[in-house]
């Protein structure tokens, strides 16, 4: 076979949800097939794959040797394996929905579906207006055929800066909403709401490896002018990092049951017809907002924040197996989740309030967001949040602050999936 060096060939992910778990497409034009269809998902990412990792294990022939010199060659292992080190960056629908529409779902966006459990995990979102003048900044008509339900995220766009606001609805009584807390002071009459995919946790999809809703993946990374497929794959969720000056970013975790290295199944390029699929986003410091306040409290209080990080609590690991119960799910029962905790860190400013927190066991409402023009905005809801420890001074440079270490229980104030997620995002 003739050796070739493409090193400067650029790296690209397509997923593929797999409608039988472990097979999927196995060569280009089977691959080309799903795309043009619009069945693949070809996802802009940060990070970079370990290449040499992406082949079967070699098992060793242990058997005694009669020969002094001897040895056996090795079998071929199970080809199942997983890396970190990926990410996505977390931005908005890329565009505006215009009035009554729809919005379209990104594939980021089924992605971090999938990541937060399966086909179950998000919702999306129609735009509307607000319908006559509001009891309150939380107690609002919509328009008819809004489609919202309990926990799910809403963005306001505010006339005086034409900017979109997060909101998560607390109740719907058809088109009466009333919302957790207001997007900001003065919501009226025509205050545009426009459509936005919430994903939440969809639990059952996360620890039952036969709930209906969990999806096994292909996968095809394509890197030095060749690639390597895997079946019976997934995506996990493993933090959500906040950088000043940075893009917001999904750490994940690639799992799968078998992989194909170029030469072994792998190693063809399909021509693409679908366009990769992911935003830039918008740098963290700018328009970027902390709100902790006591559960029950309607109004935003914006913090002044010198670090964030997020642990959804929602990681995914393999349940091994010692048979391949369906083709392409070597040694590998399924994905499963077990009880993780939920954290929040964050640097604020100093402030006693904090320890009144801790001695009273206050619950907290927290949403971290981004306020930008339609299509940009996001926003991280924790809607029912608890400090794990006392709040601990540190030192930033030549100033002082608090680090606050939260976790996060179901959010009893809803009996929705959506409502009752411990974590919802949105995109606005």
């Amino acid at each position: 076979m003739a050796a070739t060096a493409r090193s400067s060939k650029p790296k690209t992910l397509a997923l593929t949800v797999e409608s039988t778990k472990g097979t999927g497409p196995v060569d280009a034009s089977a691959w080309q097939t799903a795309d043009s269809g619009g069945n693949v998902d070809r996802v802009r990412f940060l990070g970079v794959l370990d290449t040499s990792a992406l082949r079967p294990e070699a098992v060793q022939d242990e058997r005694n040797q009669e020969e002094f010199q001897g040895k056996d060659v090795p079998l071929d292992g199970l080809s199942d394996g997983e890396q970190d080190g990926i990410g996505f960056v977390l931005h908005g629908t890329g565009s505006e929905t215009s009035d009554t529409n729809t919005v379209s779902e990104t594939k980021i966006a089924r992605l971090i579906g999938h990541m937060m459990g399966g086909a179950g995990g998000t919702i999306m979102g129609k735009t509307f207006a607000v319908d006559g003048t509001p009891s309150s900044d939380t107690e609002m008509t919509f328009d008819s055929g809004h489609g919202c339900v309990v926990g799910q995220i809403v963005f306001f766009e505010n006339p005086a800066d034409g900017l979109l606001y997060p909101a998560q609805i607390a109740s719907v009584a058809t088109n009466d909403i009333t919302l957790f807390q207001a997007p900001y002071a003065g919501v009226d009459d025509d205050d545009v709401v426009h459509a936005a995919i919430t994903a939440f946790i969809d639990e059952a999809a996360l620890y039952d490896l036969t709930d209906s809703d969990q999806e096994t993946l292909s996968v095809l990374y394509e890197r030095f002018g060749t690639s390597w497929l895997m079946h019976g794959g997934a995506v996990s969720m493993e933090g959500i990092t906040i950088e000043r000056g940075q893009a917001p970013r999904i750490d994940a975790k690639l799992l799968w049951a078998q992989v194909k290295a170029p030469g072994n199944g792998g190693g063809f390029s399909p021509t693409w017809s679908s366009t990769q699929d992911g935003e830039p986003g918008l740098v963290i410091g700018a328009k970027t907002r902390l709100s902790i306040t006591d559960r029950d409290t309607a109004t935003l209080a914006s913090q002044r924040c010198m670090s964030a990080a997020i642990n959804p609590g929602i990681s995914k690991s393999r349940f091994p197996a010692i048979t391949e119960h369906a083709d392409g799910l070597e040694g590998t029962a399924g994905y499963t989740c077990e009880p993780q905790d939920l954290t929040a860190e964050v640097g604020v400013l100093i402030d006693t309030a904090w320890q009144d927190t801790w001695d009273t066991k206050g619950k907290k409402r927290i949403m971290l967001y981004q306020i930008a023009p339609a299509g940009k905005a996001w926003a991280i809801i924790i809607p029912n949040a608890f400090l794990m420890e006392h709040p601990a001074t540190a030192e930033s440079g030549a100033n002082g602050m608090m680090n606050l270490n939260f976790t996060a229980t179901v959010n009893d104030a809803a009996s929705t999936d959506v409502g009752k997620s411990r974590i919802v995002i949105g995109m606005g």
